[in-house]
């Protein structure tokens, strides 16, 4: 009996260690599996972009290695184990980003961001290729002006005195990268293209979303088109710094210009609503109003300093990479990112 029932209790006690070990297998290979999903596929680059508080992230996936670019510097970083998600770290950098699904956290320069969010972000060079209709296009030396319309070219130079017209080929349609060729009484043949990319006038230096070239046999017309509203429009903004000084850790500052001339955001504590204005040469903000929400003093400081700063705004710019730049009277600056902070 006595040996019966040490063979039973061994017997129990294998099975015991079998299913232990058993469950631990799976489990790793549960946790295996999961990260490998996450994960991006061996040789193959996937790119995202990520709002984190005040900064935009643009993450370069490839393999177990993950390129960070923050602030116009890349960091390369290498993936390590985690229970879930996918976990890249720098140790040199002290940098670390962790993806779940959407969202991640960002540890970079002594900071940690634990809201990061995927955005999908509309570039200057990447506008609509169709051209919206009337458009008008303009360029300096000599000064010319040039309206498009489905039916017709116009083009207006040397003061006044040169006007060009000619009927648009029919069907044609009228594309950013498509040139058009037309029969002028005055000019003879000519060409005409419009390139969805970030062009500035050469005497104001307005931002546009176009630049346009005419080319006939006597001479070449080259400037600026579209609407530069579009460019403010396109994106809703995220404030990166006022006066080249950084937002307050987890705090929340945005601009978002509609097309109706208004301006509406978030100033840090209150919502604030006003409406803005764009010439030639300048744009504007009229009289601000903001709720009457009260916060901790460093966010009240904060929000009348940009306020401030907004009600001066004089003139705006779109750098090379998508950042808007709002200069005021003052020579000051309010540095904004594309994307809901």
């Amino acid at each position: 009996m006595d040996y019966i029932r040490f063979l039973t209790i061994g017997l129990l006690g294998c099975l015991l260690l079998i299913g232990c070990d058993t469950d631990s297998s799976n489990s790793e290979s549960t946790a295996n599996s999961s990260n490998k999903n996450d994960a991006t596929t061996l040789d193959q680059k996937v790119s995202a972009e990520y709002i984190c508080s005040h900064l935009l992230v643009k993450a370069d996936f490839f393999g177990d290695d993950l390129t960070l670019t923050i602030e116009d510097k890349s960091y390369q970083l290498n993936q390590t184990r985690s229970a879930s998600g996918s976990k890249y770290e720098n140790k040199a950098t002290k940098t670390l980003f962790w993806q779940k699904g959407d969202s991640a956290v960002l540890e970079f320069n002594g900071q940690r961001f634990s809201n990061c969010r995927t955005v999908t972000i509309q570039r200057p060079d990447a506008v609509s290729k169709r051209l919206t209709l009337p458009f008008t296009a303009r360029g300096n030396e000599p000064g010319w002006l040039l309206t498009l319309t489905k039916d017709q070219f116009e083009l207006i130079s040397d003061h006044g005195h040169l006007t060009v017209i000619a009927p648009m080929p029919g069907g044609s349609i009228i594309e950013a990268g498509k040139p058009i060729q037309l029969e002028t009484e005055r000019l003879g043949p000519l060409s005409f293209l419009a390139e969805a990319k970030l062009c500035h006038d050469s005497m104001s230096g307005m931002p546009y979303p176009y630049a346009v070239s005419i080319k006939t046999e006597q001479q070449d017309y080259n400037g600026c088109g579209g609407e530069p509203r579009s460019l403010l429009t396109e994106n809703p903004w995220s404030v990166l710094t006022i006066a080249n000084h950084m937002l307050a850790e987890e705090s929340r500052i945005s601009l978002n210009f509609n097309a109706d001339f208004q301006l509406s955001g978030i100033a840090s504590c209150n919502r604030y609503t006003s409406s803005y204005s764009l010439t030639g040469e300048s744009l504007t903000v009229s009289p601000i109003t903001t709720t009457l929400m009260a916060c901790e003093p460093s966010l009240m400081e904060q929000e009348a300093n940009f306020l401030k700063h907004l009600a001066n705004i004089n003139r705006f710019d779109i750098t090379k990479d998508g950042q808007l730049i709002l200069h005021t009277s003052q020579g000051e600056t309010i540095k904004a990112q594309p994307g809901n902070p």
